[in-house]
């Protein structure tokens, strides 16, 4: 009864917040980490069984916790979690989530021997890490995250309240893309590997050239992300406008002027690279270059009566 009213004061109290809204996993953790996530990751209501307390330490060579210190994949539910002097965690091949309403890491080892993706740890309150400790995995906190000591983290972190500003050299999200969270976020919704620029290289002065995006899954673009994706056109290192799509999508480019423009893309949403195709072949960014052909208009109009409409005359647009 205890643990039910205590997990329905905590469901109402992130409710608001949370709003059901299931986020990306790669709009939660990013390189370097950060906080104030809202919404962040939101761990599954019916994680069972309830495990209490796992406290692990060590005593001269033995090494151990108050539940196993070897873990298979799959949810293992805590109240409080504390790994001190010594103590370790390990996991087997595939991802293990270890959820806790607070945890403490003190001189501790977590997974040193295995994969990042292979442990998930989620905090429903902080995490407090004091001394030296080595963490390999990923981990999310839903309140704050302080430091009164050093950590390695291999892997990634991220934290729904404030994440203490430090030097993180060893962040890999391809841990996230490859680790199960359980539905904690999104991973059905395939993160963009790299946006496509798109044109041929005949353009008019006097008129628009249509520029097409795609947004790409995988490298040989096969697979079209499933996500909006906004981008910032730009045209001689200046944005020159937004364009949102799903998958592919156009813009338009004038240049009255004629003569070349590089174009590019600034920022996007989902972050990521960008290439540049010109008529099918691609070529380095700093060569993504437009040529408008200098134009103008040409009449062949034949001789006619005065004070007389006609419509007997060509109208042509010409380089120059």
């Amino acid at each position: 009864m205890i643990r039910l009213l205590r997990r329905l004061v905590g469901l109402l109290l992130i409710l608001p917040l949370y709003a059901l809204a299931v986020p990306q996993c790669d709009e939660v953790f990013t390189d370097p980490p950060t906080g104030n996530h809202n919404p962040g990751l939101i761990p599954p209501d019916d994680i069972s069984p309830y495990l209490g307390d796992l406290i692990c330490t060590a005593t001269g060579k033995r090494r151990g916790c108050s539940s196993s210190d070897v873990f298979g994949p799959g949810d293992y539910d805590f109240r409080y979690g504390e790994f001190k002097q010594g103590s370790y965690v390990s996991t087997s091949k595939a991802s293990t989530r270890l959820y806790f309403d607070s945890l403490t890491l003190t001189k501790s080892s977590l997974n040193e021997g295995g994969l990042a993706e292979n442990l998930i740890i989620y905090v429903r309150g902080d995490l407090h890490i004091a001394g030296i400790n080595f963490v390999n995995a990923v981990v999310y906190v839903a309140g704050n995250v302080s430091f009164s000591g050093n950590a390695v983290l291999n892997g990634a972190i991220a934290a729904g309240g404030s994440l203490d500003p430090k030097d993180y050299d060893n962040i890999n999200l391809d841990a996230v893309d490859n680790a199960d969270f359980g539905g904690m976020c999104n991973q059905d919704l395939v993160s963009v590997d790299h946006y496509r620029l798109e044109f041929t290289s005949d353009a008019l002065s006097c008129a628009a050239k249509q520029i097409n995006l795609r947004a790409c899954v995988n490298v040989d673009c096969s697979t079209l992300a499933s996500v909006t994706s906004s981008v910032e056109l730009t045209k001689k290192d200046v944005k020159y406008s937004d364009v949102s799509f799903i998958g592919a999508g156009q813009a338009e480019v004038w240049h009255p002027d004629g003569g070349s423009v590089l174009l590019g893309l600034g920022a996007t949403a989902p972050s990521a690279p960008y290439r540049c195709y010109i008529d099918g072949a691609l070529v380095d960014s700093s060569q993504c270059l437009l040529n408008f052909e200098d134009t103008g208009f040409y009449f062949d109009v034949p001789n006619t009566l005065s004070c007389k409409d006609s419509t007997n005359f060509n109208l042509f647009a010409v380089t120059k």
